[in-house]
């Protein structure tokens, strides 16, 4: 992160003088500088906490059980193969406080088949060149949301309320912003062909297909998806983007839901921030 912040010298003057500046001017500075840089996390970050913090009566709320939702009653969750006892409870959690919610569980047979029939070639590629299962599940969850819209949820993940105790039914996305300000994606709640999906995806695939080797989450992670909502707002000059957009603080979401849970996997190498970071195995 402190990578990203400082690599590019020009990008981060423009941000520290943006930093500077209060109100309208700072958003207006933020705007301009995320689209001479578009691929610069740091911007894309700033403004993201900026975002929530000045339209905090817009794009935070809460749920009303029983009302209609833009967001289809449908979670989705991915684990590469047959998942492990403890991941499979967690995953039931999601259907024990969501009966009325279909449960749908891919893995990577069946989300190739997926993408292949609504995608076809290009996210498909992209899909196949990804480095890792956490990877895969990045760019499979991107596909899904992109054409089918609804809930995704990671497989590590507890839910603890039901969905619709804390999602807005005037919500067309819904998100949480994670303790460094970035947008989570290890739950994602959005209605069909929303643009910050559909733009994320884009940059995705684009990204894998060149043979970019960023880190996973830089690429087709949080940080992939901050730069995409933000490149959003910069061209969404009407605020329709905001006035739609539940963006929940970690404080809020953790109530109701129980993130990056210990389960055993995680001690293993298929766990991404081994295989990303290139720790080696330790001997018992």
């Amino acid at each position: 992160m402190i990578d990203e912040f400082s690599l590019d010298s020009e990008a981060l003057a423009s941000l520290r003088r943006a930093k500077e500046l209060q109100g309208e001017p700072r958003m207006a500075a933020l705007r301009d500088l995320i689209l001479k840089h578009p691929d610069y996390t740091a911007a894309a970050i700033f403004a993201a906490v900026d975002l929530r913090r000045a339209y905090r009566s817009i794009v935070t709320g809460e749920g009303s059980p029983g009302l209609s939702s833009n967001i289809p009653a449908r979670i989705v969750q991915f684990w590469d193969h047959e998942p492990p006892q403890d991941v499979v409870e967690l995953m039931q959690t999601w259907k024990t406080l969501n009966p009325a919610f279909d449960l749908i569980r891919f893995d990577d047979s069946e989300a190739t088949g997926l993408i292949e029939r609504d995608h076809g070639d290009e996210v498909l590629s992209a899909y196949k060149r990804a480095r890792m299962p956490a990877q895969k599940a990045d760019i499979f969850r991107l596909a899904y949301l992109a054409t089918h819209g609804g809930i995704y949820a990671d497989a590590d993940d507890r839910c603890l309320a039901p969905i619709d105790t804390f999602v807005s039914p005037r919500a067309t996305l819904v998100v949480y912003q994670e303790s460094y300000g970035s947008i989570g994606n290890n739950f994602i709640a959005v209605a069909p062909r929303h643009p910050v999906i559909l733009r994320a995806l884009r940059l995705a695939v684009t990204g894998l297909n060149r043979g970019d080797h960023d880190l996973v989450w830089l690429a087709t992670g949080p940080g992939l998806l901050t730069r995409a909502f933000a490149q959003e707002w910069t061209e969404d000059m009407s605020e329709q983007l905001l006035a739609r957009t539940q963006i929940m603080s970690l404080g809020a979401l953790q109530r109701v839901i129980g993130i990056h849970c210990p389960v055993r996997y995680k001690s293993t190498d298929r766990h991404w921030s081994r295989q990303a970071f290139g720790r080696k195995k330790r001997r018992a």
